[in-house]
């Protein structure tokens, strides 16, 4: 297989904050945004936060717009996949945090995350790995990993990032390897 043909699914990628290359070939960035909304949404995040704004928005390896609850992909296309979906379900209207990751419907969220851990495992190779980031200002990881079809391998949670009014929340990785495929 060419090392040109995406292996590596990041089924929400917004910015590519996390990416060290975030045009790398091996990669296929997805999300619900065009670049052209990206482009003015990381304007305005950067105009915001005080900082010089980056000239637009234009990666060499494009964002394919998509939605992580129903991903036009075959199965076990991919032999991992970074998801990092929207976490929060409150952000004002013009919140940077909004620009910056979007949020979570209060009625679906649930059945969003559900589908959407259903559709990266379906895309996963068997014994392929998902790479999984939750902050829980709002949900506690506990209810979203009930929402998964498999458990994690492991956890790390980080240190508290940041004050919500409930006080300070953390973000966790999760780390799952998708079961072999088991003959009946």
């Amino acid at each position: 297989m060419s090392s040109d043909v995406p292996t590596i699914l990041d089924a929400s990628s917004g910015f590519r904050e996390m990416w060290v290359n975030k045009d790398d070939p091996r990669v296929l960035f997805l999300d619900k945004r065009s670049d052209s909304e990206l482009a003015l949404d990381k304007h305005n995040y950067d105009v915001q936060r005080g900082r010089l704004a980056v000239q637009g928005w234009n990666p060499k390896n494009p964002t394919v717009q998509g939605d992580f609850r129903c991903l036009n992909l075959p199965d076990g296309c991919m032999k991992a996949v970074n998801w990092d979906p929207p976490q929060r379900l409150k952000a004002g209207e013009n919140s940077l945090f909004k620009k910056k990751y979007t949020y979570l419907n209060k009625e679906t969220w649930r059945e969003d995350l559900k589908l959407g851990a259903m559709e990266v495992f379906r895309v996963l190779e068997p014994g392929g790995f998902l790479f999984f980031k939750w902050s829980d200002a709002d949900i506690p990881l506990k209810m979203v990993l009930e929402l998964f079809p498999h458990k994690p391998l492991f956890k790390n949670m980080t240190c508290g990032n940041g004050q919500t009014r409930s006080g300070s929340h953390h973000t966790f990785w999760c780390v799952f390897m998708k079961p072999s495929e088991v003959s009946a």
